[in-house]
Formats: structure tokens, C-alpha cells, sequence
């Protein structure tokens, strides 16, 4: 995490670092879940991710510009 934040805005402060391992943390305790439905998330998610790679690749990117 602390690679991440200093090269997307060149700064690690820990005051901020703790707030974000605190908020996963936090999020990651309340998840109510076991292995097997944990793990069918994650192939609906790498599902959806293909889909959405072939939408791109057939019909492009819009940009508005």
C-alpha cells in the first residue's frame, strides 16, 4: 500500500496509510462468508472482467470529447 500511494502522489504519510488499513480491516471483519462462496465471487468477478475485455475489443472505447 505504501508503494501504491507514494507513486500516485509522490507522498507515504503512516497517518494516512492507518486509515486505509483500518478501513480494510474493518471491512474485512464484517464480510459474512465462508471459503466456497468467497471463492464463487472471485469467478463471477473474473467473469464479468472478461466480459467486459471483449465488449472493448469488439466495439472500442467512446471517448466524448
Amino acid at each position: 500500500m505504501a508503494i501504491d500511494k507514494k507513486k500516485k502522489t509522490g507522498s507515504c504519510k503512516i497517518g494516512e496509510l492507518t486509515a486505509f488499513v483500518k478501513k480494510a480491516i474493518d471491512g474485512f471483519d464484517s464480510y459474512v462468508g465462508n471459503w466456497q462462496q468467497r471463492y464463487n465471487e472471485k469467478q463471477e468477478n473474473i467473469q464479468i472482467d472478461r466480459e467486459n475485455f471483449e465488449k472493448v475489443k469488439r466495439e472500442g472505447i467512446l471517448l466524448k470529447i
